[in-house]
């Protein structure tokens, strides 16, 4: 009789045997050779949120659906168009783990025609050997220079100061200060940015901006904030922007899985199934994992790695004191819930290795700038709405047009229109 343990009122087998026929479409169904063996390592196994029937696409929906926040999100869209009008140097910061999947479509329409800068953060949790060919082909794609920076230990951070002193010094009368914004998607780390620029200009260590290690933390437009003395220097930070729309399953896995949404409106389980698919995919992340929980080999179902973690770090099920009273060894109910969020904070602080989630090879890398050509071809760039004058002298033009228009005689409202 083989042994099994409860999980989240799931029971399922412990370690030593087979697991019940696992929920894969299209996986044991249409291949007779496929294993149904914990221990399988075939690199074929298909995960059953991407490659699953119809029955798995509302589940992967409600992943990142964003009917709760869709008119805030649409409100930050217009505050965000609208503070671009002063900005000199626009930072898009987005995840070096996911940097085409952190990207934002609606934010690239926005920014068509400024002076902007792509921050690929958290560069110490991805992998290192993709970096040089990456910087290249943003560059080569978009004309936009790509940094790589560790916010949380200041690494790279300085490169974003000397570029912006660059620009502010090569023509100073045009520049008495130099206007900056953060952008990005939530949790990519804009606020830790912020705070290490200011760190770093000013050698002030006191915080700003409000940080914290999920999404949803920076709630409005903030106030600027000085990071540099000589030439003056000043950034904004904004709250994490993220389509209005529901964008396709697997990007949604890979923005949850890095903690671009709250894990509360996340199906964990879901997300840690298809983290352990990616991890199955990597030799190097596959010794991590194994050797971390203790287990003998690789294994391709997550109920088994999910209960390994659960003993691992004590996830049990009953957490009253007469619960906890209870010796690990005599454990039979585990937290499936939390024994996921464990698997998946375990990957996100780099306990599981690093590694990109994206495709970075060439043709990954291309077929991603000819698809998102295709989407924006039609966008208005919004520094060409402006007749090609630079920002500073299009500010000038805007006050003495405001203070002409003051001077004269209330007229009627669609006479503004064009304005």
């Amino acid at each position: 009789m083989p042994s099994e343990a409860v999980i989240a009122r799931i029971a399922v087998p412990i370690m030593d045997t087979p697991p019940h026929p696992p929920a894969y479409a299209n996986d044991a169904a249409d291949d007779t050779n496929a294993t149904t063996t914990p221990q399988s390592t075939d690199a074929s196994r298909q995960c059953r949120i991407c490659y699953g029937g119809q029955e798995d696409v509302p589940t992967v929906g409600r992943l990142i659906s964003p009917c709760r926040c869709r008119g805030t999100m649409k409100y930050v869209h217009l505050e965000l168009r609208h503070t671009l009008f002063n900005v000199d140097v626009v930072v898009e910061v987005r995840d070096a783990r996911i940097p085409f999947s952190s990207a934002n479509l609606r934010l690239d329409e926005a920014l068509l025609g400024l002076d902007r800068l792509v921050v690929f953060n958290k560069s110490d949790l991805a992998s290192k050997n993709l970096q040089q060919n990456l910087q290249n082909t943003v560059l080569r794609h978009s004309g936009s220079s790509a940094l790589f920076t560790n916010a949380s230990k200041y690494r790279g951070v300085s490169q974003i100061l000397n570029y912006a002193v660059e620009k502010a010094n090569r023509d100073p009368s045009l520049y008495p200060y130099l206007s900056m914004m953060v952008v990005g998607l939530p949790n990519v780390g804009k606020s830790s940015l912020i705070n290490a620029l200011r760190y770093i200009g000013l050698k002030r260590d006191n915080r700003v901006a409000a940080v914290a290690p999920h999404a949803g933390v920076t709630r409005a437009i903030q106030n600027k904030v000085k990071i540099y003395e000589d030439p003056a220097i000043y950034l904004v930070d904004t709250p994490g922007v993220i389509d209005p729309h529901v964008i396709d399953p697997i990007q949604g896995l890979k923005i949850a899985l890095t903690g671009g949404t709250k894990d509360s409106a996340t199906i964990m389980l879901d997300v840690a199934d298809y983290l352990l698919f990616r991890l199955n995919q990597s030799k190097p992340n596959q010794t991590k994992y194994v050797s971390l929980l203790n287990l003998p080999a690789p294994i391709d179902d997550i109920h088994l790695v999910l209960g390994a973690v659960a003993k691992s770090y004590n996830c049990r099920a009953d957490t009253s004191p007469r619960g906890l009273a209870i010796p690990i060894e005599q454990v039979t109910e585990w937290d499936l819930d939390r024994a996921a969020l464990k698997f998946v904070t375990l990957f996100r602080k780099g306990a599981l290795g690093s590694m990109t989630l994206d495709d970075c090879t060439d043709a990954g890398m291309r077929r991603w700038f000819e698809e998102k050509a295709d989407k924006i071809v039609n966008a208005k760039p919004l520094g060409a709405q402006n007749g090609g004058e630079n920002d500073r002298e299009r500010r000038h033009k805007r006050k003495r047009t405001k203070k002409t228009l003051s001077d004269e005689k209330p007229v009627a409202v669609d006479t503004f229109v064009n304005y």
